[in-house]
């Protein structure tokens, strides 16, 4: 079992998450307010945007390969979440923002909102 494990180059781990952005100037902004963390142009490279998060890249992307601004798919279900300490907290945060919601705190765990774009983004205490 453990030969079969080690034969694959390919690590088992995530690298980074992308995320299909129409304007990534904008994006950047909405996605650095909503975490909190400090607006740079450093990360911005053309057509993307590696936000300064600990742990996995998030990587706002326009995506220019595989789409155009008005083809661009977008996630219509979670492909990942953001973590809080308070989701109740963090609701009335993203309502204060304008954010489009999509629930309301489910379970009181977690809800699920949309980006600029249209991306469900889901927020898990």
């Amino acid at each position: 079992m453990d030969n079969e494990k080690n034969a694959s180059p390919i690590q088992s781990k995530v690298g980074a998450i992308f995320i299909p952005v129409r304007d990534v100037k904008k994006a950047k902004t909405w996605y650095c307010k909503m975490l909190g963390i400090p607006e740079t142009d450093k990360e911005e490279l053309g057509h993307l945007f590696v936000l300064p998060l600990e742990g996995v890249d998030v990587i706002l992307d326009e995506m220019p390969m595989w789409s155009n601004k008005e083809t661009l798919s977008v996630y219509k279900a979670p492909a990942f979440m953001f973590k809080t300490e308070n989701i109740n907290t963090s609701y009335e945060y993203m309502k204060k923002m304008g954010a489009d919601l999509v629930t309301e705190v489910q379970n009181s765990q977690w809800f699920v909102c949309k980006d600029l774009d249209g991306n469900h983004i889901m927020i898990c205490q």
